[in-house]
């Protein structure tokens, strides 16, 4: 299991305590947890996959507190948050260096654009049902004509 790159686990019956084992997948890239019982009390686990690319976690209930433990996670180039409850104080906790975020249907507002066109890797930013303004995604696009901005 050591040599493990892809593991995906959406809608498995696991919760926190299976995040010590999947943490220990040193050669893990492709990590899908969505849809399952993780409430992020344990996420630091999964900063030791340090060649994470790709970590898909939407429609699971965790919140500011688990950005900050998967902001931690400097390989992360494709990121999957959809349906959390993640808001602006855990989306500036979002760093990078990620070509492709989605953060929708959570409660990130207008407030996060600015942070996210500090992102220079970005090249689309999925905010779909959040509270996000046409004039904030204007201005955004100004900013960041480079990034594709769904809202």
């Amino acid at each position: 299991m050591r040599t493990l790159q892809s593991l995906w686990l959406r809608g498995a019956a696991i919760d926190d305590e299976a995040l010590s084992a999947v943490g220990s997948l040193s050669r893990l890239t492709h990590l899908d947890l969505s849809a399952t019982a993780i409430r992020g009390t344990k996420l630091s686990e999964l900063q030791r996959l340090k060649s994470l690319k790709y970590l898909a976690m939407f429609d699971v209930p965790v919140g500011d507190e688990a950005a900050r433990d998967i902001g931690a996670i400097p390989s992360i180039e494709t990121l999957f948050l959809a349906d959390t409850k993640i808001g602006d104080r855990g989306a500036r906790e979002l760093k990078g260096p990620y070509t492709y975020l989605n953060l929708s249907g959570t409660l990130v507002t207008d407030q996060s654009l600015l942070h996210f066109a500090s992102i220079r890797t970005l090249g689309l930013l999925d905010l779909k049902g959040c509270n996000i303004t046409h004039d904030a995604a204007a201005k955004f696009r100004t900013v960041r004509p480079d990034v594709t901005l769904i809202y």
